[in-house]
């Protein structure tokens, strides 16, 4: 981490990594035309990249960074792919309008279309039509901050959609799936555009949202663990430790590729489905992600963040370690998260409270027969296959006596 986050050299680091995803996102602005596509699959997605395009100018906006590190030619970028018939697509369907609803914002703040346009568009944001779908909080909020940017009515007060949004309860580290993550990251996000101040009445949720980092970098999710840092950074207004690892890990790639690829991490169902039809578009795969690159860079740029305390490499290990654990006790995996945590023979503070998190885990999943995990579909498997053995003694027997032997020296630890 030395290289890539020193103290000495961060400003500049920021500031070429910045304008390095600026740059990258520039060139590849055309791809995303909303007017564009000959399949279903392929017209979805572009119309999606093209809204995260207007959605990341607006967040530069929102931070004062329009103009800074080339933002300013993204604006351009964006600007040049709309059309005269563009509110005819963005009025199309109540189903869609999430997908137009940066976009819609940005059309409406550069009064880029004529005033009868404009007062289309702002009925969109404003009125039953875009509220019209069945709507979660987040995407609630995605909306109003749309309006906020548009300098449109808001349909309902942002304070209450708040408080019944993912921001109410903490992610858990373990428990929590990848859908429940990008709630609680969308949520936090948005609330900070709406409130224009830092969310520090959310600190309860710091540890399990730097848990979550740990395991999404474990994962190599680095997009995830990316959209957890700025949520980190909207509550606390520093890097955490999992933050530092992540953005140390995309700026070695900004600096050696020019990109952060996102072809060999985890890819969402869309970017599949678009991929399958257009193989040779591989920018697709690295999109979304770049866009989340930005959001880290100019979120700390804005407010003067610094990389904090550089981790050496026995806390780095440490740190990959303890991720690897919680990844596997997320899958179920009891008895790699336990052999996981058994090569570690003392955790640190930074790392103990995830340690105590899988503890915990392990017994929840105590069965009343005094053996770990709730097996059934296993167990019916094993028991179909016309295998010969014992299930309980031959599958599950290394697993209940390793997890009893692990928390009976937990106890003692406690003790």
């Amino acid at each position: 981490l030395r290289d890539e986050m020193d103290p000495l050299k961060f400003d500049a680091t920021l500031d070429f990594a910045l304008s390095t995803v600026n740059s990258w996102l520039v060139q590849h602005a055309t791809h995303t035309s909303p007017f564009k596509g000959d399949t279903p699959a392929e017209i979805f997605f572009r119309r999606k990249c093209f809204n995260e395009l207007c959605d990341y100018v607006v967040w530069q906006d929102s931070l004062g960074q329009l103009g800074a590190n080339g933002s300013g030619a993204l604006l351009d970028a964006a600007l040049g792919q709309f059309r005269p018939d563009y509110s005819e697509l963005a009025s199309r369907s109540p189903r869609y309008s999430l997908m137009f609803s940066a976009s819609t914002a940005l059309a409406i703040k550069c009064r880029i279309f004529p005033s009868e346009v404009n007062a289309k568009l702002v009925a969109l944001l404003s009125g039953k039509f875009s509220w019209n779908s069945e709507l979660v909080p987040h995407r609630m909020l995605d909306l109003l901050v749309a309006c906020h940017y548009a300098g449109a009515p808001m349909p309902v007060d942002p304070s209450k959609v708040i408080e019944v949004s993912a921001l109410t309860l903490s992610p858990d580290a373990i428990l929590t799936d990848r859908d429940g993550l990008y709630a609680f990251t969308h949520s936090a996000m948005y609330a900070r555009v709406l409130k224009g101040r830092q969310l520090s009445e959310y600190a309860p949720a710091l540890d399990d949202l730097e848990g979550a980092i740990y395991r999404t970098l474990a994962d190599n999710d680095v997009d995830l663990a990316l959209e957890l840092t700025v949520s980190y950074l909207t509550i606390k207004g520093q890097l955490s430790a999992g933050g530092q690892s992540a953005l140390a890990r995309v700026i070695e790639e900004l600096t050696r590729d020019g990109v952060v690829d996102g072809t060999h991490r985890p890819l969402s169902s869309v970017v599949k489905h678009f991929l399958e039809v257009k193989p040779d578009e591989k920018w697709a795969a690295t999109f979304h992600l770049m866009t989340v690159v930005g959001l880290v860079l100019s979120y700390m740029k804005a407010h003067a963040i610094g990389p904090g305390e550089i981790l050496g490499s026995a806390a780095q290990d440490e740190l990959h370690a303890i991720g690897h654990a919680l990844l596997h006790a997320s899958h179920y995996r009891l008895l790699s998260a336990v052999r996981t945590l058994e090569k570690q023979e003392c955790w640190s503070a930074r790392c103990a409270p995830q340690a105590e998190k899988i503890v915990r885990f392990l017994r929840f999943n105590l069965n009343q027969q005094g053996g770990f995990g709730f097996f059934q579909p296993e167990r019916n498997y094993f028991e179909r296959s016309g295998r010969t053995g014992d299930f309980e003694r031959d599958v599950l027997g290394d697993l209940n006596q390793e997890c009893h032997a692990f928390l009976a020296k937990a106890d003692r630890w406690a003790a």
